[in-house]
């Protein structure tokens, strides 16, 4: 009996035309125009360079004939190849930091915001201007399991925290469209503030991994299972043939388990993530910080324009998680709190502050916005309804409609 071995599977074609997207932007940004030869198979694909200048010198070639299949005659750049590798190391050569402040717009002078009803209170406001340090980093991510997989990604990093991976470089996008400021004298980062954001996207980026991996690994241990199961039957047949043979039989065994833990071994996933290098991009700011004196207390809230954008980010009402363009204030919990337009409103009887999170309901009669306490729930449909449409009904609270 012949033991067959299942074929793997080749590696993804769109990771190949992104490796070879990303080659020609690599050579065309430190001035060798590439001439490629544009085909739809990737495999008769090649593309010639002269890298100029110091790159010249750090590849130690004055012409490159770049082939992305190993089956093609030329300097491979493929993730894992020599070529690759030099040109991740000559990005780490440029500098793992980058300092790239933004020119700022003309400054606006006031808050493009609507107060809805906090306008009736006294607010103060003060301005002050400032800076947002945002993170970018090129991630190189390797995945090795039966196969070894790289992806080189661009990740940002917010100052507040937020990040994600990006199509296509902020940095070279801002470069490119004249948005940095040659003279800025916008703050640099603190070394802990620093540390602290690296630390940050390096949390990030290891959760990132293995949500990326997750997949990979699934169908990995489909095809585990499917060769596990395929050496115990190979290996029941030859135990099933030899039963008079104790010996051989305990042998068969034997290598059974050994090849099962050889394919469990090679059938891990590890993941690894480097950060090739990273910018620090600085954005200059005007905080808006108001105080409103509501009900005899001080209720901070505080909005920032971004100057090189002319993005607002608002504070976040925490009812429904959105930006607050339209600030309210709740006076239903134990502490006043911000609201938005769509979670706040006026009780049409009393006429208390409430959000959705404290007791702001409709009428299912007459749809009005009204306070838990002036909608006290029908004993019949369990519907909160304005105590005017409620009657007593045999010694039960009744709204029109079940009265009916």
């Amino acid at each position: 009996m012949t033991e067959k071995t299942p074929a793997k599977g080749r590696g993804s074609a769109s990771r190949a035309e992104a490796v070879a997207d990303y080659c020609e932007r690599f050579f065309g940004h430190f001035g060798a125009a590439p001439a490629a030869s544009h085909v739809e198979d990737l495999r008769a694909r090649t593309l010639r360079v002269a890298p100029v200048g110091d790159l010249q010198e750090f590849l130690g070639e004055k012409t490159l004939d770049i082939v992305f299949h190993a089956s093609l005659e030329g300097d491979l750049v493929t993730p894992g190849s020599r070529l690759f590798d030099r040109m991740l190391d000559w990005l780490r050569e440029l500098g793992r930091c980058s300092w790239v402040p933004l020119a700022a717009r003309e400054l606006p002078s006031r808050l493009p915001v609507g107060f809805g009803p906090l306008a009736p209170y006294q607010g103060v406001a003060s301005l002050k201007r400032g800076t947002q340090h945002d993170l970018e980093l090129v991630v190189q991510a390797v995945f090795v399991g039966e196969e070894r997989h790289e992806d080189l990604v661009v990740v940002t990093l917010s100052e507040a925290g937020e990040a994600h991976t990006v199509e296509s470089s902020v940095v070279a996008e801002v470069l490119a469209a004249g948005k940095v400021e040659p003279h800025s004298e916008l703050a640099h980062p603190s070394q802990k503030k620093l540390k602290q954001q690296l630390d940050d996207a390096l949390e990030w980026l290891t959760q990132w991994a293995k949500e990326q991996a997750a997949p990979r690994e699934e169908e990995m241990l489909e095809r585990l299972s499917t060769e596990v199961q395929r050496l115990t039957n190979y290996y029941g047949e030859l135990i099933a043939q030899n039963e008079m043979n104790e010996d051989l039989r305990e042998q068969l065994a034997h290598d059974l388990d050994l090849r099962v833990s050889e394919e469990v071994s090679s059938h891990r996933m590890a993941v690894e993530v480097n950060v090739v290098c990273f910018a620090v991009i600085a954005r200059p700011v005007l905080d808006f910080d108001y105080e409103f004196e509501v009900l005899g207390k001080t209720i901070p809230m505080s909005w920032r324009v971004d100057c090189s954008d002319g993005l607002i980010t608002s504070p976040v009402c925490p009812t429904c998680a959105e930006p607050a363009k339209t600030a309210a204030v709740c006076s239903g919990g134990e502490e006043l709190h911000l609201a938005c337009e769509s979670c706040f409103g006026v009780c049409a009887v009393c006429q208390a502050h409430r959000c959705s999170d404290h007791g702001l309901v409709s009428c299912h009669i007459g749809g009005e916005l009204l306070c838990s306490s002036c909608a006290p729930r029908c004993e019949g449909c369990g519907s909160p309804t304005r105590k005017s449409r409620l009657k007593q009904q045999d010694g039960t609270w009744l709204c029109t409609v079940c009265r009916e």
